[in-house]
């Protein structure tokens, strides 16, 4: 089995929000590490790095006893372990926290929904850097995957929450590492 690691940079073109879902009175906030900087979670980069690779390279994915390729590699429900194991991404250099306050839109009338207020906390102006290993085993490795992994994350456009008001617009840079 061959191992691979990359170092991933998500370059943010926009605000950026991933909510952790509680909320202070009516602020949303972003994800917070334990050191207090927000994060990207492993688990939101590997949910849409899955779903873009099983897009872009047509994976014939069935919901139960699924062997496909994506579920090779990203593991399944039926206790197959996943070969690609992210970290949380962190900022790399200075970052700010702006909060967007905006009303909900009530879409059948078209008009501002009642008591509807609401605060976002966004993270602005930075880049996240974390790390990515790929295990590969033999059999998957002479089927290309290694370069439809790489294209399926270079494939994110945005992340997070808000996307249709303009938040999450990023851009992606991958290389592999060696021994670093």
């Amino acid at each position: 089995m061959k191992k691979i690691t990359y170092r991933v940079e998500i370059y943010l073109k926009s605000p950026l929000i991933i909510s952790s879902g509680e909320t202070n009175s009516i602020i949303r906030s972003m994800i917070i590490g334990i050191d207090g900087k927000p994060i990207i979670p492993a688990t939101t980069l590997k949910g849409i790095v899955r779903s873009n690779y099983v897009y872009l390279h047509h994976c014939q994915h069935k919901i139960f006893n699924c062997n496909c390729e994506a579920c090779m590699l990203f593991g399944s429900q039926n206790n197959r372990s996943s070969l690609v194991f992210f970290e949380d991404l962190k900022p790399s250099k200075e970052y700010y926290f702006s909060i967007r306050t905006q009303t909900a839109i009530d879409r059948f009338r078209r008009a501002i929904r009642l008591n509807s207020l609401f605060s976002h906390k966004t993270v602005e102006n930075t880049t996240f850097c974390g790390k990515i290993n790929l295990y590969l085993p033999s059999d998957l490795e002479k089927q290309n995957v290694k370069e439809k992994f790489e294209q399926a994350v270079k494939f994110i456009e945005m992340i997070g929450g808000s996307k249709s008001r303009g938040l999450g617009h990023v851009e992606v840079f991958i290389e592999e590492v060696e021994g670093r």
